[in-house]
């Protein structure tokens, strides 16, 4: 179960281990085929590496941590889904969890 903590405190713990989020990344990416580590941000298709979680709270504290994101066009015009890294969902979903 995760309790989630405030945007604030999300936004700061992504600044301070961004270094370590994208060392996770890269080694994700790194593992991926060729063809999915170089997909681009099109209709259902996510960056490879990348997701779309779907949760506010998150996304509000990527994009204010200034992390990389793109908008995601699902087909349910006009509000893009935000995708970023799986590395920062990973970590955010780890961080969240602590107690």
């Amino acid at each position: 179960m995760i309790f989630m903590k405030n945007i604030k405190e999300m936004t700061e713990a992504l600044k301070t281990n961004k270094d370590s989020i994208f060392k996770a990344q890269a080694h994700l990416e790194a593992s991926l085929p060729e063809r999915e580590r170089n997909r681009s941000c099109r209709n259902r298709n996510t960056h490879g590496g990348w997701t779309v979680p779907g949760i506010a709270a998150y996304t509000q504290a990527v994009k204010k941590a200034g992390l990389p994101w793109d908008s995601f066009w699902s087909g349910s015009n006009p509000t893009p889904s935000t995708q970023y890294p799986q590395a920062v969902y990973n970590f955010l979903n780890d961080f969240n969890k602590e107690a």
